[in-house]
């Protein structure tokens, strides 16, 4: 009955009796005739006899606790009592070390009646995670149970060392505080937050729960956020808080088991403002603490390339990584990480598959790009960290790779001016001097045009059979007169397997932005009636005989 409680508890009981190793101990809750001090004072009690008790526990006497308290509860506290009891959470054990399993019970003389329980489960370390921890450092994975229901969390446990300037009288032979964070799996926890071994009644809106030897209010409700020794522990709080994040990061796939993923993890950074104002600066410096370090994790299907293989260890300045082999990580400072359009990732990731070389700027290691499952759940905490879009100039750079882009397969090739089609959308335009439409030469090589060019070299498209199948015959003859070069048939072919309502925009939009049109028979031969009548030469009307000819026999 020492620490907590010792006194509070007069308010159920008047006559509290401790039994344990055959001491047996009353107290009263106010002096009694015999005691001429004028305190509260202990007296020995003869009754419950161990007889006595197991009949009431309905246990033998060997199977009694070495240690019993008994509380009579005075008549006008049992109702309230009774509820209180039975409605325990099991976040009451989640820190008190010593006890594995609290039992309530409603008996009767003959059965009980009403049981219920709240027990404490840790599931041991994964001893390949145990190099990612400090000697300061301890981790568990601690299940609560209570009437069918589990929760679980990831609980970390790190000492510091009591700052001079917040050492305290009444704490003066303490040397380090114990800061302890105790992280739920499931991401729908809202209960109170802040501990002091036992629960406050703070519910401050963190997505984790804080435990320390904070000193309270004397109703136990609330810290005292006046206290230096208070402030000294709420200022380690974001340093316990960045080392638990790094090594649930680095342990992820270990912990998987336990439904843990890297994305999951990023849901304890706390994005919203807390109720507690005072709490506000633990929630600053924690975001700050996310910002210096390699907490990003990214895109490794893509082909972007990283450093050498680097562990949580090593310098700040460079990436570091977790897992090996296929499942290696990577994880960079949010001020290097980038999201990407949805479209453009999914076709660099499709390129990366058909092992194709990522563009230029993906080589470069000073940008990165965010993984895709963490940007599409967690956009509000990557916003928050500093992790911006990618910017329009480095899209363009990637593009200006004219090596990457002529590697391309004519679908992802297609893709890719589909990107830059909606693009313009947004005011986005593509620089005059980066070669991007394909086209044939007149030895039939693929060459790359740049917008500075359209003027100077001319370029069609032909989408019809007969069409295709004429003017690849007749553009030859009339070469020397009529300069014509065309899109490759694969990627107008790529183009009109899109649908409908998105291919016909494409192809306005390579008419608007390169001046490329359709050259149908048709089209061509009014270039050959106008080319004749500025060329009255006998060779050009022979052969343009011929072509009519030849045309109006295939239609």
């Amino acid at each position: 009955m020492s620490g907590i409680g010792f006194k509070s508890v007069f308010l159920i009981t008047r006559h509290p009796v401790v039994i344990s190793n055959g001491y047996r101990i009353r107290f009263h809750d106010a002096p009694t005739e015999t005691s001429e001090l004028g305190f509260i004072v202990p007296e020995w009690a003869d009754h419950p006899t161990n007889p006595e008790l197991a009949e009431f526990l309905n246990l033998s006497e060997d199977e009694l606790p070495t240690t019993v308290i008994l509380l009579p509860i005075r008549e006008d506290k049992v109702q309230a009592m009774r509820e209180q009891l039975f409605q325990l959470s099991p976040q009451l054990v989640l820190f008190l070390k010593k006890i594995e399993k609290l039992s309530v019970r409603q008996l009767s003389r003959k059965a009980s009646v009403r049981d219920m329980s709240v027990q404490r489960h840790i599931t041991p370390l994964p001893r390949e995670c145990a190099r990612l921890i400090d000697n300061d450092c301890t981790y568990s994975l601690v299940r609560l149970s209570s009437v069918g229901k589990e929760t679980v969390y990831h609980v970390w446990q790190q000492e510091f060392p009591v700052n001079e300037d917040h050492e305290l009288d009444q704490r003066r032979h303490v040397r380090s505080w114990m800061v302890s964070l105790a992280f739920p799996l499931k991401d729908d926890y809202k209960d109170v937050d802040l501990f002091s071994f036992l629960p406050t009644k703070m519910t401050v809106g963190l997505p984790f729960i804080i435990n320390a030897d904070f000193l309270l209010v004397s109703s136990r409700d609330n810290i005292r956020f006046d206290s230096k020794w208070n402030k000294g522990i709420l200022s380690c709080v974001s340093r316990a808080f960045i080392s638990a994040f790094l090594f649930l990061l680095h342990s992820a796939n270990t912990l998987a088991e336990h439904t843990t993923t890297i994305k999951s993890i990023y849901r304890y950074i706390p994005c919203e403002n807390l109720r507690v104002r005072e709490l506000a600066s633990v929630r600053d410096e924690i975001i700050q603490q996310i910002k210096c370090q390699n907490t990003v994790l990214l895109d490794r299907n893509i082909g972007q390339h990283f450093p050498g293989v680097h562990t949580c260890k090593t310098r700040l300045d460079i990436l570091t990584t977790s897992g090996s082999g296929p499942e290696m990580n990577f994880f960079c400072k949010p001020s290097m990480a980038f999201s990407i359009d949805s479209d453009f990732r999914a076709l660099l990731q499709s390129a990366h598959k058909e092992g194709i070389p990522p563009p230029a700027p993906l080589t470069s290691q000073k940008f990165y790009i965010v993984d895709s499952q963490l940007e599409k759940g967690c956009h509000k905490v990557l916003t928050l960290i500093g992790v911006q879009p990618l910017t329009w100039d480095r899209y363009v750079n990637c593009v200006r790779d004219h090596k990457w882009v002529e590697n391309l397969p004519e679908p992802l090739y297609v893709k890719l001016l589909v990107f830059l089609c909606g693009s313009q959308k947004q005011k986005h335009n593509m620089p005059s001097d980066v070669p991007f439409i394909k086209y044939l030469d007149d030895g039939k090589v693929m060459q790359m045009l740049k917008l500075v060019n359209k003027d100077r070299t001319t370029v069609f498209y032909t989408s019809g059979d007969k069409d295709v199948s004429i003017l690849s015959q007749w553009t030859p003859v009339f070469k020397k007169w009529i300069d014509v070069r065309f899109m490759p048939n694969d990627t107008i072919q790529a183009i009109k397997e899109l649908d409908e309502s998105k291919s016909s925009e494409l192809f306005r939009w390579l008419e608007d932005v390169a001046g490329i049109f359709q050259l149908t028979v048709q089209t061509y031969a009014d270039k050959i009636l106008k080319l004749c009548g500025r060329r009255q030469e006998e060779a050009i009307a022979l052969n343009a005989t011929h072509f009519l000819l030849h045309a109006c026999k295939e239609y």
